[in-house]
């Protein structure tokens, strides 16, 4: 068996826009979609902005864990448009799930990562040929919300 290797791709800053739309309880959960004003991404290959209309469709399960389900474009500095489909879980210690349920998104400032689990998958597809590569391959990444945006650091699966 081959070992798991990562290499950074980027860090990425989603800047939500507020305030969700409430689907409410379905059969399989409860939806909730959450739209992008925006946002950017840097790293060592990858840089550009997030732009406007991407959105989370979020399921949160009766038991509180929910399914991430992103689409968004991105852009690279030089000019190039890349769609990204993510997915992922959110889950949280029943402490940290108490204060989001006081607190919102206000219980994500000061959070310890060993409150609370937010990881994700991308999928990339892009028409540019110097960034075909990025059709070919799995991102993985890990998650946090704070009350100026959502943050991701996403690793190339190798």
């Amino acid at each position: 068996m081959i070992g798991l290797r990562t290499e950074l791709l980027f860090d990425a800053t989603i800047e939500p826009d507020p305030p969700p739309q409430e689907i409410g309880s379905t059969p399989r959960g409860t939806r909730r979609i959450s739209r992008f004003k925006g946002g950017k991404f840097h790293g060592p290959q990858l840089s550009g902005k997030i732009l406007p209309g991407g959105g989370d469709w979020i399921l949160v399960h009766p038991n509180k864990t929910r399914e991430i389900d992103i689409r968004t474009t991105l852009v690279t500095n030089d000019g190039h448009s890349i769609y990204a489909s993510v997915t992922g879980i959110q889950r949280f210690t029943a402490q940290f799930q108490a204060r989001i349920d006081k607190l919102g998104n206000d219980a994500w400032n000061g959070a310890d990562p060993s409150e609370y689990y937010f990881r994700t998958v991308w999928r990339f597809e892009t028409s540019a040929s110097n960034l075909s590569w990025l059709n070919e391959i799995i991102g993985i990444g890990t998650g946090r919300r704070a009350v100026d945006g959502i943050f991701h650091e996403v690793h190339a699966l190798k």
